[in-house]
């Protein structure tokens, strides 16, 4: 069976097409998807994005722009096991570090764009993960055994609410006087 467009309909084929084009091309992650907190990672401030449902764990930070230098996202689990990672549709090298229930880092692991086929698995227990930039944690001497401050991040999130603009934290500077 053909399909038969008449013509005075075919000067909307080359819109229809590019709107197509448009919708296709959007990326995954949409900053507006997900809810921001504040993350304190030893004596650093990392200001992240809460991956907390199975969509935003599927999605992650695939189709986002570089994180600034203390920006990252927080993938929240219900309960401990052992979780897969990868870099599909991500444009730029992060870091990732395995947390168990009580936040204390397991593993520490770089992930990079030369296969972005690569699974990353997490160690048995991993409840949390956080994503930065690759070499954060290194450059802030953050290693394994470390303490994520999850639970006083949760604890200022259990209010609910719609996601707040993300911001990374500022450092102050203090004047003494001369």
């Amino acid at each position: 069976m053909a399909f038969h467009l008449p013509k005075q309909f075919l000067w909307i084929l080359p819109f229809a097409l590019l709107a197509c084009l448009a919708w296709m091309d959007q990326p995954a992650y949409s900053q507006k998807n997900f809810r921001a907190g504040e993350l304190k990672i030893g004596d650093h401030l990392l200001a992240v994005r809460l991956a907390e449902t199975p969509e935003q764990h599927r999605t992650g930070l695939s189709g986002a722009s570089p994180l600034q230098e203390n920006e990252g996202m927080l993938f929240i689990y219900d309960e401990p096991g052992q979780i897969m990672f990868h870099m599909k549709d991500v444009a730029f090298p992060l870091s990732i570090a395995f947390a168990d229930k009580n936040g204390k880092i397991l593993a520490i692991q770089n992930m990079s764009l030369d296969n972005t086929s690569r699974i990353y698995l997490s160690p048995v227990g991993t409840q949390f993960a956080v994503e930065v930039n690759q070499g954060w944690f290194a450059a802030k001497g953050i290693e394994n055994g470390e303490e994520i401050g999850i639970q006083s991040l949760l604890a200022s999130m259990s209010g609910g609410g719609s996601p707040a603009p993300l911001k990374a934290p500022e450092t102050t500077a203090v004047s003494l006087p001369s």
